[in-house]
């Protein structure tokens, strides 16, 4: 996160829609741009930012340039709470998934700020 706090920004890729993000005259709105204008309220509290705000910066694009734009670069920050559960997401061509075994030989993307135990009986 070090990139994060020497520009003092955080880029968001959204794509623009009636309710998710959209300009009014000028000015951003909609629910994605009021949850990260929270969250960089949360983050200049939280991190005791001063009078150097980190800014929360909105790029617009079209939902076929997402995944070039995520595969630029992505970081992933700790967690905020604990005992989380964790979501899997998948595609619709991806049969459901009930167990673990379900993931072996698939490739999966994991957060690595996340630290996963496991407890084994032998």
């Amino acid at each position: 996160m070090s990139g994060i706090w020497k520009k003092h920004e955080i880029r968001i890729l959204v794509v623009p829609n009636r309710s998710g993000f959209f300009y009014d005259r000028g000015h951003p709105e909609g629910i994605y741009y009021k949850a990260f204008d929270e969250f960089q309220r949360f983050v200049n509290q939280k991190f005791k930012t001063g009078c150097r705000k980190t800014n929360i910066a909105f790029i617009p694009a079209r939902p076929d340039q997402l995944e070039e734009g995520l595969l630029k670069e992505v970081l992933f920050t700790a967690p905020i709470d604990s005992n989380v559960k964790l979501v899997i997401v998948t595609g619709p061509k991806v049969p459901p998934i009930a167990s673990a075994e379900d993931l072996s030989g698939k490739k999966v993307y994991v957060n690595p700020a996340i630290v996963v135990t496991r407890t084994c009986s032998t």
